[in-house]
């Protein structure tokens, strides 16, 4: 399949939005039965999430190519004058689209390993060595590409209405790829878990520090510039899903400090789930009013309406986590079906959308 027309490196949020899709219906059949549409679900948009990454990354990496001229380094200016004109050095700074690559792989990866165990009757024991160097060079993608951008994004002078929002997507990528190396840690042996654990431990606290300084530009950038305009506004709601992957990555921690011998009372799970539900509740009501907004003022579709798939599916994700955490309540159980179905109508919508603009080019 060919994407006709000018790429834009957004559509690969297409992937990271199937591959979510994916983890939401296995992990709603983690807590309940896994019935057959749960099983379908999650199978069906593992599939999808592979195609579509491997659909958009060559155009991915020509759109790359054509755009990271003197990319890659480290461009500190050395005079006044310099400075002002170093942005012009590196055109590619916090473009959401080139952090979308190693997020929606890192996606598909989290989600091979929920849903292939599940799906095929694999133990994940007997591939999480496999898995292991797979990961690696997820991290070599977060790492090499986050670092570079935000080197290029903090170098030089920049005017705080100009600040990138596509720094949003930096905490989500961070978080993704440190969950499985804490899951990975309890499973290897020897120097391989150690290297699992300090990478995976390392990449969330960076992705804690990324989110709050990325939160102060942005907040700053809000009262000071006004609201993004509708191109760039949904990009903000990438930051919403990293609540929940935080939340997974610390409760993965935790079962680490156990799987070690030490004792961890199980009311720390549940008041880590009840913080991490209230938040996601709460974003996940805001991007809700924004994609609400967009629909009744009928703004025209960009590949940025990907990111409206995130925060809903890191609610349905969060209210099953909530439903097996805190208590098997029912209202946890329908927002998390809820919040599901409504997030695969919303993906089909933008999807269909987006293949119309793709015709009509």
């Amino acid at each position: 399949m060919k994407l006709p027309g000018k790429y834009h490196p957004l559509y690969m949020l297409s992937a990271l939005g199937s591959g979510g899709l994916s983890v939401a219906f296995w992990k709603l059949g983690n807590v309940t039965a896994p019935s057959t549409w749960i099983l379908f679900g999650q199978s069906f948009f593992l599939v999808l999430a592979s195609i579509l990454f491997l659909v958009n990354l060559p155009p991915w990496w020509r759109t790359f190519k054509a755009n990271s001229e003197n990319f890659f380094g480290l461009h500190l200016p050395h005079s006044e004058g310099e400075a002002l004109n170093a942005r012009k050095r590196a055109p590619v700074t916090a473009a959401t689209g080139w952090m979308a690559l190693p997020a929606a792989y890192v996606m598909l990866l989290n989600a091979s390993f929920a849903v292939v165990p599940t799906v095929l009757k694999v133990d994940l024991q007997s591939i999480v060595f496999w898995g292991f160097w797979a990961w690696i060079l997820a991290v070599l993608l977060v790492g090499g590409l986050g670092l570079q951008i935000m080197l290029n994004s903090f170098a030089t002078p920049m005017e705080i209405s100009e600040f990138h929002l596509g720094l949003f997507l930096q905490p989500l990528a961070y978080g993704l790829v440190a969950i499985p190396g804490v899951r990975m840690a309890a499973m290897l042996p020897g120097p391989y878990a150690d290297t699992a654990l300090i990478i995976g431990v390392t990449l969330g606290a960076l992705g804690t520090a990324i989110a709050a300084l990325v939160t102060t530009f942005a907040v700053l950038r809000f009262l000071t510039a006004g609201l993004p305009s509708p191109e760039a506004a949904p990009t903000t709601l990438l930051m919403m899903p990293a609540i929940s992957v935080y939340t997974i990555l610390t409760l993965f921690a935790l079962h680490y400090v156990m799987h070690q011998g030490a004792e961890v009372h199980r009311v720390w799970f549940k008041m880590i789930t009840a913080i991490g539900w209230g938040m996601m509740a709460a974003t996940t009501l805001v991007g809700l009013l924004i994609l609400v907004d967009y629909f009744r003022h009928h703004v025209p579709l960009t590949p940025s309406w990907w990111a409206f798939v995130c925060p809903f599916v890191a609610f349905s994700v969060m209210n099953s986590l909530a439903y097996q955490q805190i208590g098997p309540h029912p209202v946890f159980l329908w927002s998390a079906i809820g919040a599901l179905l409504f997030t695969v109508a919303i993906y089909f919508s933008i999807g269909y959308r987006t293949l119309m603009v793709l015709r009509a080019r």
